[in-house]
């Protein structure tokens, strides 16, 4: 649904590279071109211990954040969650119409919301490199402040990001009566792809102080001035992301087999909230690997091409600092936030799980 509403931000860069990805190849495979980095990202981040305290502070984000959308499934009823099982067993259409609306409405607000502190910490990581080039102390203060001054079009950003990111990882989850033809899961996978290369960009633009369309823009010339680089360090990093995504879908089996007494009901149906609930343990793991660990040192990597970029163009970097910009952003944060835990706190007590009854 909201794919909709971002599909004239999603089809510009897709279609922008279209054409230039068919005049150059897709790299292949090359761990080395991402590792090769690491030596040197790592090295940063030993040295300025604020860049993995970033990434941990973003995994405690995102796991409240599924805590928080748990919330919507104490107020459905088992026998509802029975009735839809029923209704697809006897082969019937549209069975959890009303469930998946429920879900998707709550989940996209969880998004909106945590899409904010992601933002700003993913930025505040890339600041720590770009206040290293220029030989200036990286604090946790200097680098939240280079976020907050562009702290709209940062969560902007993420907002968009996120939500196809989150929508691709569930269309790729198994799941019966998938009508889809293998060439229409190839199609989207490039479009994807071609997204997540196109706006590789973003981060060290965003961090700059520059706006949502003109990072976008600023995006699409640097990945087709440095195309085999940042494409080959994608492909690296999403080929990771697959590996970690795959031992946590392998440990979500395992786990359901070791719990299952405790997963199951009386009558033999899964306890639908009891096993999202065991299933917070493999996602955290797999969570905490990549935003601890992968993605600073790909967000790291990105800010070092990218400032290479820079140097070919004989352009500087300079990092705003003006936090106050970030203030009505801040503000609306700590509202909807707090929004969502009062709802999910206090849910049944107010009546929302009769909307399913």
């Amino acid at each position: 649904m909201l794919l909709k509403l971002f599909s004239k931000n999603y089809q510009y860069v897709t279609n922008e590279l279209a054409d230039f990805t068919e005049k150059e190849k897709r790299p292949d495979l090359d761990r080395g071109q991402f590792t090769g980095r690491i030596k040197s990202a790592l090295a940063l981040g030993l040295k300025e211990k604020e860049i993995f305290f970033f990434g941990l502070l973003q995994l405690l984000a995102i796991m409240i954040g599924y805590a928080i959308w748990l919330q919507v499934l104490n107020w459905i009823p088992q026998e509802i969650w029975d009735d839809a099982q029923y209704c697809i067993d006897q082969g019937k259409d549209d069975c959890t119409g009303l469930i998946d609306l429920s879900l998707y409405l709550w989940g996209l607000a969880v998004i909106v919301v945590i899409s904010f502190p992601v933002g700003i910490l993913s930025c505040a990581i890339g600041t720590t490199h770009f206040l290293y080039t220029q030989k200036e102390e990286s604090t946790v203060f200097k680098c939240l402040n280079a976020a907050f001054s562009n702290a709209w079009p940062i969560w902007k950003f993420h907002l968009i990001d996120s939500y196809i990111t989150i929508n691709r990882i569930l269309e790729r989850l198994p799941k019966e009566n998938d009508t889809r033809t293998p060439a229409e899961i190839a199609l989207q996978e490039a479009m994807y792809y071609a997204w997540k290369v196109g706006t590789a960009g973003m981060i060290p633009n965003l961090i700059l102080g520059n706006k949502v369309i003109a990072s976008g823009e600023s995006s699409i010339k640097f990945v087709k001035a440095k195309f085999r680089e940042v494409a080959g360090l994608r492909a690296a990093y999403s080929s990771l992301c697959w590996i970690i995504a795959i031992l946590a879908y392998i440990g979500a089996i395992l786990l359901t087999m070791i719990f299952e007494n405790e997963l199951t009901t009386n009558t033999g149906t899964v306890e639908i909230g009891t096993f999202y609930i065991y299933m917070m343990i493999p996602i955290c793991v797999a969570t905490a690997a990549v935003v601890i660990v992968l993605r600073p040192i790909y967000i790291l990597s990105i800010c070092d091409i990218y400032s290479d970029y820079l140097k070919e163009k004989n352009e500087d970097a300079e990092l705003p600092n003006n936090p106050s910009n970030g203030r009505s952003a801040l503000i609306t944060f700590i509202i909807l936030g707090l929004v969502l835990i009062f709802l999910s706190s206090f849910g049944i007590e107010l009546g929302l799980d009769k909307y399913f009854q």
